[in-house]
């Protein structure tokens, strides 16, 4: 039975008994709070509760405050809510079987733990009766609501004569009443409570509502100033039946006959896999309060986001797309992926579990809606506190969101800049460090696990900057985004930071950017959080599971992904606009870590320059997001003229990227089952984890690390490929190594080098050199970047790729307080380990090292590949 519990600060000391024993007894959870004895309202959570159990999010609820009283009076203000104070083991009974109650309200100072979890199984084992009687009476309880009885009921002996209550203005019909039996069950998640401020730090809400808990429950005491934030997600719902539909009940008929009784229409039920917050009509996705364009040519029930003119071209009618939304249509992929039936990535009951708990972004995008003006509010505050400089420290998922907002809206007037650091190269922490005033600065840590390398080496070293400038509380000037229990919580907590955002634990990494993990940076550069939330949930609202596959957004990209990729097109090739470039970035993070392991998987090309049809091979599936007032890409209509699949989408402004990150998140896991991947996991990432800390280790002993032997030096660039024979040259080397691409093969760019434009640059010129001479994909990144984004997919998805690790000299080091080493030793241990595990994953892999200025020899090597391709 999927159950939703709520309760207060006094209600607290129950609640462990209860959730333990609710679980124990095989029930789903939806934990709304609260999560610790911190004072709060029992309104909020008997309006979370009452929310859920209204929208059939869950079957019953169960709420509990000091005496129980003031929750049920609460939760029977809201329409269909049937809440029972119980007290004892009659009351437990006759509250279900005669009353057909639906929300369970019990007093932790009436009841101790032991008798609290019985009387909730009591409560939770008895059915309705359904007997006549019963189902009469019920039956005038919702027509009360309505303030009307039922002309089923007028004229028979003890009726009522039929008055609306003075409440109801003259003339207006009360809506109907839903009916009490169980419907298809709709996934509306549960509201979580209002904002509460927290006495010993302003602007630090309450707990928000929680998904169903993880096993262990973190720590009731937060950090001062900490936000325990946990968007809930909704628990599994039972699967809805295509078998023709079952006789009615005897009280869902009377409820229903009540309703045509004074000519009412049925009031409308969500669309099932709509996840809304608040009742409203949901045929139309326009944001509430938005009349809408006038002369807006789409029908009301379009399930395209304004803004979405939809794909051109005849990418989505060819044969490959149409045989995968077919199969999609099979799976009942929508249907099965809002119950979270994890079996339609894995048969394995471990993988299943696992699954299961990394699926709460499918409801971030709305429910985070309920904090932005928290995070308005917060970044009111850092304003006026002065703060001008916001820098970012995060890796892969942690960044790669936060990068695409600052480089897409950049800062509004009057609100800090935001810098992210997500390189270990000792000349951009420097650089980076050089342009910040630590003292107005903000520092932000994200890291999901608490424990990722670079960013704790980043938090160190800054750290002991702004403490050498000895402020009176230096922990001030730092604020963390990380997951419930993670050592990152616990050093937040320790070393005084402002705030904590804990985002909740079932929302991974790459599937973040409408989680804190996004939002906190956007709404502290003045982005209008708001909007972008709007545009999202318009497209969760089109992605529902009662859109037809053919109409959904998202899994048509997906069945766009997989069917062109079992077809052989894996190399996903973007054409992004200038303004919006960086989600290409997002984008390649998300396919590649998803999709890229078993020896499959979407390989992402991002930023390749356009090139004449005749360079590309078949292979390529070309994919153009660009905004509806850009101009016209005559190179892109020459490639679709020759034959190759182009899928554009047109986006009005760039907020609909709050709309395409849902889209291409839900996309990417519709590919992830066609191409039989589990799109959750990343199990080759660890690897080069391990290779790294090796390295460090034998670093510590030796003061030296472990390298391969130089094969040939020419011209500045030294040449290592680790193997037997010796070729001739440098050029001749690479030449050989380049002769090994297939059509189907990529040539990836792996640069531990300085980010900036010059590089860039010349790995973009280098790019177009490879590709113009084998006709082959190619891709170019930053180490150790990549490491956290295409690193998957280099070692456990298709071997198609030949690796060219770029190294240069450093000029300097900067030590990490209390490691024993530096950014560079860092950065060279992550490089070298990453070679070892490319070349133990069976990888085609060499590395050139790069004397000299790096942008100079990279224009070296492009000469060279230019004279060996001859």
């Amino acid at each position: 039975m999927r159950i939703a519990f709520g309760c207060d600060h006094a209600g607290f000391p129950l609640k462990d008994a209860l959730v333990d024993a609710l679980q124990a007894d095989g029930h789903d959870l939806l934990d709304l709070g609260t999560f610790s004895e911190e004072p709060v309202d029992y309104p909020d959570f008997a309006r979370a509760v009452a929310n859920a159990v209204q929208k059939k999010f869950v079957d019953l609820g169960v709420l509990v405050c000091g005496s129980g009283i003031g929750a049920s009076i609460a939760a029977n203000k809201f329409r269909g809510i049937r809440a029972a104070l119980v007290h004892d083991d009659v009351t437990a009974r006759q509250s279900r079987a005669d009353d057909d109650a639906n929300v369970l309200c019990l007093g932790a100072q009436v009841l101790d733990p032991d008798k609290a979890v019985a009387l909730t199984r009591t409560f939770l084992a008895t059915p309705f009766s359904n007997d006549e009687r019963h189902v009469r009476r019920v039956a005038k309880i919702i027509d009360l609501e309505g303030g009307i009885l039922s002309r089923a009921e007028r004229g028979k002996p003890g009726a009522t004569p039929a008055r609306a209550p003075d409440a109801v203005p003259e003339g207006v019909k009360p809506a109907a009443a839903p009916a009490p039996a169980a419907a298809p069950p709709r996934p509306a998640p549960a509201a979580p409570p209002e904002p509460r401020r927290a006495a010993e730090a302003p602007r630090a809400p309450s707990p928000p509502a929680e998904a169903p808990r993880p096993a262990a429950r973190p720590a009731a005491t937060t950090p001062v100033g900490a936000r325990v934030a946990r968007p809930p997600e909704p628990p599994p719902r039972s699967r809805p039946e295509r078998a023709p539909a079952t006789p009615r009940s005897e009280l869902e008929e009377a409820v229903r006959a009540a309703a045509a009784a004074v000519g009412e229409p049925e009031e409308p039920t969500a669309p099932e896999g709509v996840i809304a917050l608040d009742p409203g009509p949901r045929n139309d996705p326009r944001p509430r309060g938005d009349p809408g364009p006038t002369g807006d040519p789409r029908p009301r029930n379009d399930p395209r986001p304004r803004g979405d003119a939809g794909p051109r071209g005849e990418a989505t009618a060819q044969a490959p797309v149409q045989a995968a939304l077919k199969q999609l249509e099979t799976l009942e992929f929508a249907d099965r992926l809002w119950v979270k039936d994890a079996s339609l990535w894995s048969d394995e009951s471990e993988v299943q579990a696992s699954i299961k708990n990394r699926l709460g972004w499918l409801t971030s995008p709305t429910l985070m809606r309920e904090y932005a003006a928290d995070l308005k509010s917060f970044a009111t505050e850092i304003r006026r506190l002065g703060f001008s400089n916001i820098l970012l420290l995060g890796m892969g998922g942690s960044s790669l969101a936060p990068e695409v907002m600052n480089r897409t809206f950049g800062s509004k007037m009057g609100f800090p800049d935001l810098t992210v650091l997500d390189s270990t190269d000792p000349l951009a922490v420097k650089n980076t460090l050089a342009r910040l005033q630590l003292s107005r600065t903000l520092f932000v840590v994200s890291s999901k696990s608490g424990t990722t390398a670079e960013v704790l080496a980043f938090y160190r070293f800054f750290r002991a900057q702004v403490e050498a400038g000895k402020p009176p509380k230096p922990g001030q000037n730092f604020i963390a985004i990380t997951d419930p229990g993670s050592p990152l919580e616990k050093l937040a907590k320790d070393a005084g930071f402002r705030r904590t955002f804990l985002n909740h634990p079932s929302i991974g990494g790459r599937f973040s950017a409408l989680s804190f993990v996004g939002l906190v940076p956007a709404a502290l550069i003045g982005v209008d959080i708001d909007r972008l939330l709007e545009r999202a949930s318009e497209m969760v609202e089109a992605c529902a599971d009662s859109v037809p596959v053919r109409e959904n957004p998202a899994l048509t990209l997906g069945a766009l992904l997989g069917g062109f990729a079992l077809r052989g097109r894996d190399k996903v090739t973007f054409v992004i606009s200038e303004k919006i470039a960086t989600l290409g970035e997002w984008l390649e993070q998300l396919l590649a870590e998803s999709t890229g392991k078993d020896g499959k998987g979407l390989v992402p090309v991002d930023r390749e320059p356009l090139g004449a049809p005749a360079v590309y091979g078949e292979d390529r599936l070309f994919v153009a997001i660009q905004l509806k007032d850009d101009a016209p890409l005559p190179a892109l209509d020459a490639i679709e003229a020759a034959g190759h699949p182009v899928y554009r989408l047109t986006l009005k402004d760039p907020y609909d990227l709050g709309a395409e990150f849902f889209r291409w998140e839900l996309g990417t896991v519709a590919a992830g089952a066609l191409l039989g991947v589990n799109p959750f996991d990343e199990p080759n990432v660890v690897e080069a984890k391990e290779a790294t800390q090796a390295m460090l280790a034998a670093y510590k002993k030796s003061k030296r690390l472990p390298d391969w032997t130089v094969d040939r030096e020419e011209d500045g660039i030294l040449l290592l490929a680790n193997q037997d024979q010796k070729p001739a040259s440098v050029t001749e080397g690479l030449g050989e190594f380049l002769g090994q691409a297939g059509p189907d093969d990529y040539v990836a760019l792996l640069a531990y080098l300085t980010p900036d434009l010059d590089t860039t640059g010349a790995l973009q010129t280098l790019r177009v050199a490879i590709r113009d001479r084998l006709r082959v994909a190619t891709t170019a990144a930053y180490g150790p970047r990549y490491l956290h984004s295409t690193g998957q997919l280099h070692k456990g998805g298709p071997p198609k790729v030949l690796a060219i690790q770029l190294t240069g000299d450093d000029r300097e080091d900067i030590p990490i307080p209390g490691e024993g080493y530096g950014f560079s030793v860092l950065k060279a241990a992550q490089a070298i380990g990453d070679l070892e595990t490319l070349r133990k994953a069976n990888r085609r892999v060499i590395r050139l090292h790069l004397g000299g200025r790096a942008e100079a020899a990279i224009e070296k090597v492009a000469g060279m590949v230019k004279r060996a391709a001859k």
